[in-house]
């Protein structure tokens, strides 16, 4: 029962931080699109940066998922 409760728990955990770092990354690359048509490039360029960042983030969760959950 309890490594069930832990299962679930651990497998909630990664779904979530995969999920909040998706998010992240599309609010940021979809503020960067209204960043470069308000001609603001320095703020769009950083913004674009933390959205890679955030994507790579998240793809590498999804690569080693099986990794942190033991499938």
């Amino acid at each position: 029962m309890q490594d069930a409760i832990l299962n679930k728990t651990l497998r909630f955990t990664i779904v979530g931080t995969i999920a909040l770092t998706s998010l992240t990354c599309l609010i940021l690359a979809y503020r960067a699109i209204f960043d470069c048509i308000g001609q603001q490039w320095s703020t769009a360029a950083a913004r674009v940066v933390w959205s890679a960042s955030s994507a790579l983030a998240s793809l590498l969760l999804i690569y080693y998922r099986g990794e942190l959950i033991d499938d």
